[in-house]
């Protein structure tokens, strides 16, 4: 019997500092999450004006090109 308590301790309550800590990490968790999935919408976002900037600079510098008849 005096094995089984060495080897399996009792789990502990956890103090109050450590509570906090669970609690403080938890918040600091779920803000990165929300700040990641912010600046994911936000790169597609970029991704989406990039594109059509490109487009745009590609149809005025072919509509500018002279074109040459043989």
């Amino acid at each position: 019997m005096q094995c089984r308590r060495l080897l399996k301790p009792k789990a502990s309550k956890a103090t109050a500092q450590e509570s906090q800590f669970c609690k403080e990490l938890k918040d600091l968790i779920q803000k990165y999450e929300g700040d990641l999935s912010q600046l994911s919408k936000r790169c597609e976002e970029m991704k989406k004006l990039y594109s059509n900037v490109l487009v745009h600079i590609t149809l005025k510098c072919n509509a500018n090109k002279p074109t040459f008849h043989f």
